[in-house]
């Protein structure tokens, strides 16, 4: 699998053969998770190592997907991005990643540096994009996973206004 300058550090460029292979298993659209036993293994622990406590409430899964990018020579192309559990901390938000070799958060934005949360859309294709001072992070999901992350961004910039975690 080779990578390409506009894919994020995890994301992968890789021939359409592989597509099928590398979504295989269980898919959807972006959501909420209905417990913690349903999130990947030591996603929700390195997302409260990262930016602290972090809510059921507060995580958002994101399946894998590949999109189509166009032919290179003469093979076709995709664009793949792994699976991906989106949190939002006591400190800020941070994304973990089911990269290889090891999953885990791959971007981290604290609420005192974030400076823009953005939705992109192009078609069914969307890619939400939290900007910090030093650093971003993003994530791409399906149009119909668009309500769970709009709401989702909602409670993040909610949170980031007031500074962090709403009081208990």
């Amino acid at each position: 699998m080779g990578r390409q300058r506009d894919a994020t550090e995890w994301e992968y460029i890789v021939e359409r053969d592989l597509v099928p292979a590398l979504l295989a298993g269980p898919s959807g659209s972006a959501r909420p998770p209905a417990g913690l036993g349903g999130l990947p293994d030591r996603a929700h622990a390195g997302l409260v190592e990262s930016v602290g406590s972090v809510g059921l409430e507060d995580l958002l899964i994101i399946p894998p997907v590949a999109w189509p990018i166009g032919r290179w020579r003469w093979l076709w192309r995709s664009l793949y991005s792994p699976l991906c559990v989106a949190g939002i901390g006591e400190r800020g938000v941070a994304l973990w990643v089911r990269d290889l070799p090891v999953p885990g958060v791959r971007a981290r934005v604290p609420f005192g540096e974030l400076t823009a949360v953005a939705e992109h859309r192009d078609g069914p294709r969307r890619t939400l994009v939290v900007s910090g001072r030093t650093g971003s992070l993003s994530f791409r999901y399906d149009e119909a996973g668009q309500a769970a992350v709009t709401a989702w961004a909602q409670r993040l910039r909610s949170r980031a206004a007031a500074g962090g975690p709403p009081p208990e």
